[in-house]
């Protein structure tokens, strides 16, 4: 299939593009997420910059308001992680790209909270700002997202993966590390059932 020749229809015609948006996630024909990772350092940069205003050292806010102000950042910043985050053992190059941009953005905002030099080690100032390390904590995420998907009543439809029986989506890469690892029974887990109207 040619992913560089445009798209003609009756009224329109849809120039061929090397990303698009879905759901707040860019995606690139060959799922490397790069232009992903490009948006999220650059978004997560411009709302890094409230907290040097908030933290001056004669004035400015104490170390658990900059932290929560942070934490609401991280959320933003991990969106969708558990579509583009390989856990386990096999690290990927764009894995591995990820975790490093994520990392040094935590790290310049562990330095702001904690006031401490940049030549501070990143795991120092992660301990003394109380923040999980980058890995651990995008682990976390994607298991909290696999663990909703798993007690909603369409996890069997969403767990299906078609064609190659080598293929391992990431729904069920991490449904395996919560069985293997954290010894969760997923087929024990309450089902939500939707609601018409919020309850």
């Amino acid at each position: 299939m040619n992913t560089t020749r445009p798209v003609h229809l009756p009224h329109a015609t849809i120039q061929a593009s090397p990303s698009c948006l879905y759901l707040g996630i860019e995606m690139d024909s060959r799922l490397r997420w790069d232009h992903h990772r490009e948006k999220v350092e650059a978004k997560a940069t411009q709302r890094l910059s409230v907290l040097p205003a908030l933290a001056s050292s004669t004035w400015g806010t104490g170390l658990i308001n900059l932290r929560q102000v942070y934490r609401m950042i991280v959320p933003q910043m991990l969106y969708g992680c558990s579509a583009w985050h390989i856990s386990g053992g096999k690290t990927r190059g764009r894995d591995i790209a990820m975790l490093n941009t994520i990392t040094r953005i935590q790290r310049r905002a562990a330095q702001i909270i904690t006031g401490a030099f940049r030549t501070t080690a990143g795991a120092a100032v992660d301990v003394e700002a109380h923040l999980l390390p980058a890995a651990q904590l995008l682990q976390q995420t994607a298991l909290g997202a696999t663990m909703r998907i798993c007690s909603t009543p369409l996890h069997a439809d969403m767990a299906l993966v078609g064609g190659n029986s080598k293929a391992q989506s990431p729904l069920g890469r991490f449904s395996n590390l919560l069985k293997d690892k954290y010894n969760i029974k997923l087929e024990r887990l309450e089902k939500r059932q939707p609601h018409i109207v919020p309850p």
